[in-house]
């Protein structure tokens, strides 16, 4: 018995001492200016004593702009709140004269390399969109007074027929009209000049044999190729094949550039297919096929689309057979007509 009230004995002033540890710590918030420690306890499931006694005391203070929220420890004011309710530094004040003196009217100028941009800077002495003032003059200024070589020329040659066989460089012009006053210019011109071509044929000028031979292999070749937006570009054959398409009301892009391949004669998006129609003369010159086999397999490999050629008596036959070979196509995938 005796030992039991000991414990009791021995529990109260634990018991004392905690109350009044907590009462001081109160008193200290309480004239802190508005901070808060708040104490953890771990208390046992005897009703007699403590088994532990534990507090974490955390200081827990908040933002001095008034807001209520918990500032981080050691900053006055949550990020951003330092500012609020004070006015912007530049408020009610005015440039300076001078700048304002300094400041010039806008002019309205285009670029001097002709490519008709309108110069933003143009009343503080700009002449060039940056980059423009050494178009064209690279190549001139380092081959100034030079010549390449004959296999340095066949080399450049075959790489930019290479390019431009593949799709890999495109005109920069392609598929751009000329402004109506670049157009009046160039009328201009060329008013009055006679063309270096006038009266003579491949039989008796030398200089047009080379551009007619030039012309007819880079044809036949695929390197050059009639400008998709050109009206001459539309021969008879792919008229009557654009009848047809039109007839069943196929979506379909003319003349449509594919990477890596080149431009085709009609695209089906909705199938992935092409369609080529195929000059019997043209595409029976010399290594013209083995070309056409390659455009082909690359169109295939390259992005999966399928193509489909006619020939042009085919064509002049009938162009529904033609129209009917399509439709197979098509619904070998799962399309509808």
């Amino acid at each position: 018995m005796f030992v039991f009230l000991k414990k009791i004995h021995y529990i109260n002033i634990v018991r004392v001492i905690v109350f009044f540890l907590l009462t001081m710590l109160f008193i200290e918030a309480a004239s802190s200016g508005g901070c808060i420690y708040t104490i953890a306890l771990t208390q046992s499931e005897s009703p007699f004593y403590f088994k532990d006694v534990i507090w974490m005391i955390r200081k827990v203070k908040y933002c001095e702009c008034g807001c209520g929220q918990e500032a981080r420890p050691g900053n006055r004011f949550i990020n951003g709140h330092s500012q609020k309710g004070k006015p912007s530094w530049s408020k009610g004040k005015k440039q300076k004269e001078e700048s304002e003196k300094r400041r010039k009217p806008f002019v309205e100028k285009y670029c001097e390399c002709g490519c008709e941009t309108l110069l933003q800077h143009a009343n503080e002495g700009q002449t060039f969109i940056h980059g423009h003032n050494r178009k064209g003059k690279k190549g001139a200024a380092y081959w100034s007074g030079k010549s390449r070589s004959t296999e340095t020329n066949r080399k450049v040659s075959e790489t930019l027929k290479r390019k431009y066989v593949s799709g890999e460089i495109i005109h920069p012009f392609l598929g751009k009209k000329h402004l109506e006053k670049s157009i009046e210019k160039m009328k201009k011109s060329h008013k009055g000049q006679i063309a270096w071509n006038k009266d003579l044929t491949k039989e008796t000028d030398d200089r047009v044999r080379r551009v007619s031979t030039v012309l007819i292999e880079g044809h036949a070749s695929g390197r050059i190729k009639t400008h998709p937006t050109n009206k001459w570009s539309n021969t008879s054959i792919e008229i009557a094949i654009e009848n047809e398409l039109k007839k069943v009301s196929l979506k379909y892009e003319k003349q449509k550039h594919i990477k890596g391949v080149g431009f085709v004669d009609f695209f089906l998006p909705g199938f992935d297919l092409i369609i080529e129609c195929d000059g019997d003369y043209w595409h029976n010159l010399e290594g013209r096929q083995e070309r056409d086999v390659k455009r082909d397999f690359g169109s295939e490999f390259l992005h999966q689309y399928k193509t489909v050629r006619f020939w042009e008596h085919e064509i002049n036959e009938s162009p529904e057979k033609c129209m009917r070979k399509i439709s197979k196509l098509i619904k070998k995938q799962g399309g509808k007509i």
